[in-house]
């Protein structure tokens, strides 16, 4: 997309028309880019940005109680308290929007160079510790989304990504001792598994036993420890490359949305507590031979599904049966994280360039008239039936896209000029049957058009081309091969 707009930028209307983008490009970064081409742009909000942008929203949130309340009272009673907000314009029976006005947005620096500062470093596990607080610190700022995401920034597949992520959970004295390198001879799967215990001082116990065995030294009764300079300032001699521009932020509240997310949300926590159960009973099982690491790696992936995991915090325990080797497990609902995703149930939020001058119901109008491009390509599918494209040379992809674009072009052309009274795939398919018909007698070649039924010839009236179904007309125009 950005390759498209970099050719298209010195176009004068780029400057003065609002260019309607997809969601995708609703991220930071890209509106960086955007803002810096001189392009006059209008976007969606990825979900993950909205707390960078609108803070502002908290403070009109819909709150009253669900409990009881099927989906269509929510979704009415949603409607009556935002339309006697006084903040909010009415663009719909089911929109209303808000203007957050202009808004200033920093780009923080993703560090591709990261690993060209940490030529110092003379072990796996020092390395692998700096790349996980480098990922938490990533994610932690909303630069990236995801921890696969922000690996990925630093060159990392996504299950090392994971693992490295998972030292961020041992305790500050654990993690100094590998900053320092005392860890040098160690395991980083070792290392990886007792991160993911659930208390910190059997991390410590366990972390240092494996310290010693690893480098083959008794254990000291009493630990001493380096200062160890802070990786924040260690990081400040590594330039960020912060963007500071302006955006102008609009949302808009859609009571049904609201009440859709909100009863898929409870349907989310029930699947996650019935997940939990069946887990917790496949685990007592005496046939189990489970380790943490496999459980924990198996609850991630389910609750991650829908970027659950920071909204819960794992607990696995050895099981209280008669089998030894047992576990469980308990998931805690962060209430707070929780509250903060469900602030906005029910908004999108809306990003332009500063000098656009639409008021917010007029953005929004423009933002879900982007539809009409998706509906095109339908069409040219479904209605037009061109495609699909089989061609190899540009000459003949060229040449399929102008009969593509010509087509619709035509389909557009009827839906105007039958002015509603009937569609243009209504229309298509009761003249499919209307033919010119061909009758040889003899050396003699007669020609006749189909009979119209009523709805035929009213299409045709609707259209001024009633002299189609007349014979004569078309015999002083037939040309004889």
């Amino acid at each position: 997309m950005l390759n498209t707009l970099e050719k298209i930028k010195e176009l004068p209307w780029t400057k003065g028309v609002p260019l309607v983008c997809d969601r995708a490009m609703g991220k930071t970064s890209l509106l960086q880019k955007m803002h810096g081409m001189g392009i006059t742009f209008l976007t969606a909000l990825t979900r993950h940005e909205y707390t960078n942008y609108a803070g502002a929203l908290a403070k009109s949130r819909i709150v009253f109680p669900l409990k009881g309340l099927s989906e269509k009272e929510i979704a009415a009673i949603a409607r009556l308290m935002i339309a006697t907000n006084t903040d909010f314009a009415k663009v719909s029976d089911d929109l209303f929007a808000i203007d957050l006005g202009a808004m200033e947005v920093s780009v923080l620096g993703k560090n591709s160079d990261f690993r060209a500062h940490m030529k110092y470093l003379g072990n796996r596990i020092q390395t692998a510790m700096y790349l996980g607080r480098e990922i938490k610190r990533l994610v932690d700022l909303g630069v990236f989304g995801s921890i696969i995401a922000a690996g990925k920034s630093l060159k990392l597949k996504p299950g090392l990504a994971s693992k490295y992520y998972h030292l961020n959970r041992l305790p500050e004295q654990v993690q100094a001792a590998i900053l320092n390198g005392e860890a040098c001879n160690c395991s980083i799967n070792r290392i990886d598994e007792i991160a993911l215990m659930d208390n910190p001082a059997d991390m410590f116990e366990k972390f240092y036993e494996h310290v010693d065995k690893s480098n083959k030294a008794p254990k000291k009764t009493k630990r001493q420890y380096r200062q160890t300079e802070d990786i924040h300032s260690r990081n400040k001699a590594v330039p960020t490359g912060e963007t500071i521009f302006k955006v102008r932020v609009v949302a808009y509240f859609n009571p049904q949305m609201y009440a859709d997310q909100k009863d898929r949300a409870q349907r989310w926590l029930q699947k996650i507590e019935n997940f939990e159960v069946d887990l917790n009973k496949r685990l007592s099982s005496n046939d189990s031979r489970r380790t943490k690491g496999s459980v924990y790696a198996e609850i991630d992936r389910f609750i991650r599904k829908k970027d659950l995991l920071r909204c819960f915090d794992i607990k696995i325990n050895q099981g209280s049966t008669s089998n030894t080797h047992s576990l469980n497990f308990k998931l805690t609902l962060k209430e707070e994280e929780w509250n903060k995703r469900r602030d906005f149930d029910g908004f999108c939020v809306l990003v332009a360039h500063p000098d656009c001058n639409l008021t917010a119901a007029e953005l929004c109008k423009l933002n879900r008239t982007k539809d009409i491009v998706e509906k095109d390509f339908q069409v040219i599918k479904s209605v037009l039936q061109v495609g699909p494209i089989r061609h190899r040379t540009d000459l003949k992809v060229k040449a399929h896209l102008t009969v593509c674009m010509l087509s619709l072009l035509i389909e557009r052309l009827l839906e105007k000029k039958l002015a509603g009274k009937f569609s243009a795939r209504q229309a298509m398919e009761m003249l499919h049957a209307c033919h010119l018909n061909k009758y040889i007698v003899g050396d003699e070649s007669l020609y006749t058009i189909t009979e119209l039924n009523t709805q035929q010839q009213a299409i045709l009236k609707q259209l001024h081309m009633t002299h189609l179904s007349n014979d004569d007309y078309l015999l002083e125009r037939i040309v004889k091969r």
